[in-house]
């Protein structure tokens, strides 16, 4: 099977650019057409503000036979990491050490936030509660 890295590029600005890969190129350019009517994410958003698809290319950077699609992700975050393109919102391929880092990460992100939250939220509201729960009853 053949594997490809390709770009979505905005045809003056060639700052405004995105990465990606695919199995199959066609379905994925057919897949972005049919994306961008519903603007879901951050690429299809930016082809939208900047005029639509009529402004923007889409090119193959290279192609790849014979490899697993892990690997042809590895290829895909070579290109992000080296061209940092502005509309990719995440890497295309973590190694686990990458993903055990990214995780704890986040996970101190979201707890570290408010670590007392839930305990002050009850401790303020636990008459609330507990009126509401009894007039249910």
């Amino acid at each position: 099977m053949i594997y490809c890295v390709y770009c979505i590029k905005h045809i003056t600005d060639e700052n405004i650019f995105y990465i990606g890969s695919t199995t199959n190129y066609n379905n994925r350019v057919k897949q972005h057409f049919s994306n961008f009517k519903h603007q879901q994410t951050k690429l299809h958003r930016m082809i939208s503000e900047h005029g639509g698809l009529d402004n923007f290319t889409f090119d193959i950077i290279e192609t790849y036979e014979g490899i697993e699609k892990h690997e042809l992700r590895q290829h895909e975050n070579k290109f992000i990491i080296d061209m940092k393109p502005c509309l990719n919102s995440r890497m295309a391929y973590m190694s686990d050490e990458q993903k055990k880092k990214y995780s704890a990460i986040r996970g101190l992100r979201f707890r570290g936030k408010k670590p007392d939250y839930h305990k002050n939220y009850y401790l303020k509201k636990k008459n609330d509660i507990k009126t509401i729960r009894y007039n249910k009853i």
